[in-house]
């Protein structure tokens, strides 16, 4: 595969819970276990680095999001971009934010 083209499982935000959202923004623009870049009101963008985290830091990061991120790295994806209008996948939890 060319280097400088990359996978990307868009999916809905709704595989994440409203807790591990805020969990996001609260670690946006300080020290996190994983890169986080925001999508405005809409979503998420994140590259999959979990391969390069030990233990200790791959168990701060939420529960619910370290799945998502575990299945989109084993489908060879290499960033993940979160967003409302995106699709939700059948293999995936999904949470009610109400």
């Amino acid at each position: 595969m060319d280097k400088y083209i990359v996978n990307m499982f868009d999916v809905s935000i709704d595989h994440i819970s409203r807790e591990t959202n805020e969990w996001l923004k609260e670690h946006l623009h300080k020290c996190s276990p994983i890169i986080i870049y925001d999508k405005q009101e809409y979503g998420w963008f994140m590259p999959i680095t979990l391969d390069d985290l030990d233990n200790s830091e791959l168990e701060k990061i939420p529960q619910d999001l370290f799945y998502v991120l575990r299945f989109a790295q084993s489908n060879g994806c290499t960033w993940i971009m979160m967003d409302q209008a995106a699709n939700r996948h059948s293999e995936l939890p999904r949470f009610k934010w109400n």
